[in-house]
């Protein structure tokens, strides 16, 4: 038998379940462990890297779509085969001998329940969800409320502050980013309730074994670091849906049956309010902006007409029997449109993007303007007025919003250490030297350890990262992760942590993108992330639009084309679309979902490397009119 199981639940996390999974075989090495990594249908090619790295080391599960925590830490527990079982969130790294501890505590103790440890970010500072209080029905309802937080008594508080961070005691909820206990004990509790998909499991199991009579215990002398919110999903719809709903079973399960029917309801309707009002928040968020350029637009629209009529007609209600009110209103509408389509709001202060969609409205504009009766036409000069104001109004709108924005949050300046190849790193140093608003310094580092490095990029390499760090006052450090081992990313992590100093990887997805992204002082720091626009909904919208328009449009002459009329009904029914991934790509998955593409990317392209690069390129670089011209590429194609 095993001493220690360690379920991993992964979804897209595959970087850092490597760090996890390497500081898990690491530390505590006097114990005999197995990791059971049940992967929800992740899209990053998670499986396939950890196969590679970690042939003989993990038991794998791999679920065919996401059925959520819960249900696959249960998938895990139902094999582990260890004396006591621990869940880990991937998104996390342990220190030192914190697993050989945690097991000789729950040894040395009679009646534990769960055991949960210490979390510092990855910064190094303490998370209070380390240890929690139990939602009570009043402290729930006092919240949910938005009363005072002084009704609820210091025990009903949501976060456990009676005891010390690094102190150990008894708690009534743990987090289940890091929670232990005894296999049998953990399995008479039946593992985690699958009712709940995200959130509140931890409570739940929590509770169930207060109920049960074990007791829950923190122990403060053990730390692992847990970089939040990177092991779930960034579908902040679907956040908001678990998170209330979580909060709904467990009232249900728990507190409903004892209490009253109206208090039960009040509890209900609470849930249901702050869910609706946490919606609300978000999507005026999304069309504050739009809504508002809106009413600049059709205000500016309205005083352009009224001006034109008494300057030009000398008649101020020149216009009035006319219906230039409703196709200004249209006009405002349609430029709003295009903005949003092109992803100007989504990236806002990007001046050639708003140009662009500007003078495209005023494009269609004008082939409207051709088609309207005469009695809803205002005229050319009002449209070619509209447009500058269009241009003038929005440009300043957004330049003043930067500015203050800017004013009121003053970026700190900074100085980032980058580990990466000499031709990234010698452009990276570019962009920064060019951008003259950049408050940031970047300190390029050869991530080769020879003593013999290009002094022209390089400022020193990587084995002399702590000097460089102390000498150039380096803040945080940007490493491209396939140049460095990954023990050397760990040792790096655990030092440099301790110091405050954040580390950040990017792989090949995260290149292109740093490489484009301005908003940041011009390192793109924040947008680390890979940037996919052909997921963005604009671009949905437009795929689609462009899908049904060329299929109507090759219908007819579909008999003489190279695409069959099959494949054509097939893309107007939304069962296939015009243009889609090379399917001899093994690692596509890791992409965007995009349907199967009547026409696929080319696929005279032999080596694995290059077909994935290229589906990545499109992906990253999509537009209706790259699927225009790969369409008439093969239409027309000798």
């Amino acid at each position: 038998m095993k001493d220690l199981s360690i379920i991993i639940v992964s979804y897209n996390v595959r970087l850092y379940l490597h760090q996890c999974i390497n500081s898990i075989i690491e530390h505590s090495p006097q114990l005999k462990k197995e990791i059971i990594v049940v992967d929800n249908n992740s899209k990053d090619g998670t499986i396939s890297y950890l196969k590679g790295v970690f042939p003989d080391q993990i038991h794998f599960i791999e679920n065919a779509e996401n059925r959520g925590f819960g249900r696959a830490c249960n998938q895990g527990l139902a094999v582990a085969t260890g004396q006591y079982t621990l869940f880990l969130n991937p998104d996390t790294l342990l220190h030192d001998d914190c697993l050989h501890q945690c097991i000789q505590f729950l040894k040395s103790q009679q009646n534990i329940g769960l055991l949960g440890v210490r979390m510092i970010d990855e910064h190094g500072v303490y998370r209070p969800e380390s240890k929690r209080h139990l939602p009570t029905a009043k402290a729930s309802f006092i919240k949910l409320f938005g009363m005072s937080a002084s009704l609820a008594k210091r025990d009903e508080a949501y976060y456990d502050d009676e005891s010390g961070e690094q102190e150990s005691a008894r708690v009534e909820v743990l987090t289940g980013a890091f929670m232990m206990g005894a296999t049998t004990t953990l399995r008479q509790l039946d593992g985690f309730d699958e009712d709940y998909f995200m959130y509140g499991e931890d409570i739940d199991i929590s509770y169930r074994s207060l109920l049960a009579g074990y007791e829950n215990h923190y122990l403060g002398s053990q730390t692992m670091t847990h970089y939040k919110g990177k092991s779930s999903t960034d579908d902040q719809h679907h956040l908001t849906h678990h998170f209330y709903g979580a909060m709904q079973i467990f009232y249900d399960k728990h507190y409903g049956p004892q209490d009253s029917r109206l208090f039960a309801l009040a509890v209900s309707l609470g849930i249901t309010l702050r869910k609706w009002l946490s919606l609300l928040k978000r999507v005026t968020l999304l069309l504050v902006r739009p809504v508002a350029e809106y009413v600049m637009f059709l205000a500016g629209f309205l005083l352009i007409k009224y001006g034109w009529a008494t300057s030009y007609f000398s008649d101020s209600s020149y216009y009035d029997s006319s219906g230039i009110n409703a196709s200004l209103s249209l006009y405002a509408l349609l430029w709003v449109g295009l903005i949003a389509l092109g992803s100007g709001y989504r990236h806002y202060y990007s001046k050639v993007r708003y140009i662009s969609q500007a003078i495209l409205g005023c494009g269609i504009i004008l082939i409207i303007y051709a088609l309207l009766d005469n009695t809803w036409r205002s005229s050319r000069a009002i449209i070619g007025l509209s447009t500058v104001w269009v241009l003038v109004s929005g440009l300043t709108l957004r330049s003043l919003i930067k500015y203050f924005h800017d004013t009121l949050n003053p970026q700190a300046a900074m100085t980032v250490g980058l580990i990466a190849s000499k031709e990234i790193s010698r452009e990276l140093l570019r962009q920064n030297q060019e951008n003259k608003s950049s408050q940031s310094q970047l300190i390029a580092i050869s991530p080769d350890g020879a003593s013999s490095v290009d002094s022209g990029v390089y400022a020193g390499t990587i084995t002399d990262l702590n000097y460089l760090i102390d000498h150039h006052g380096i803040d945080r450090i940007l490493m491209q992760s396939e140049l460095v081992s990954v023990d050397q990313i760990m040792e790096i992590n655990k030092e440099q942590a301790a110091k405050g100093i954040q580390l950040s990887m990017i792989d090949d997805y995260q290149i292109p993108s740093l490489l484009r992204d301005r908003a940041n002082h011009g390192l793109g720091l924040d947008a680390l992330q890979v940037s996919f626009p052909i997921a963005y909904a604009e671009s949905k919208v437009l795929k689609r639009a462009f899908d049904v328009v060329m299929a109507v449009a090759l219908l007819p002459v579909s008999i003489f084309s190279r695409i069959s009329t099959v494949a054509l009904i097939q893309c107007i029914m939304g069962q296939k679309t015009i243009i889609g991934y090379n399917q001899e790509d093994q690692l596509f998955s890791r992409l965007p979902v995009l349907k199967l593409g009547i026409i696929e990317l080319s696929s005279e392209l032999h080596s694995q490397v290059q077909i994935h690069r290229l589906n990545v390129a499109y992906a990253m670089q999509y537009s209706p009119s790259l699927d225009f011209k790969i369409l008439t590429r093969y239409l027309f194609k000798d």
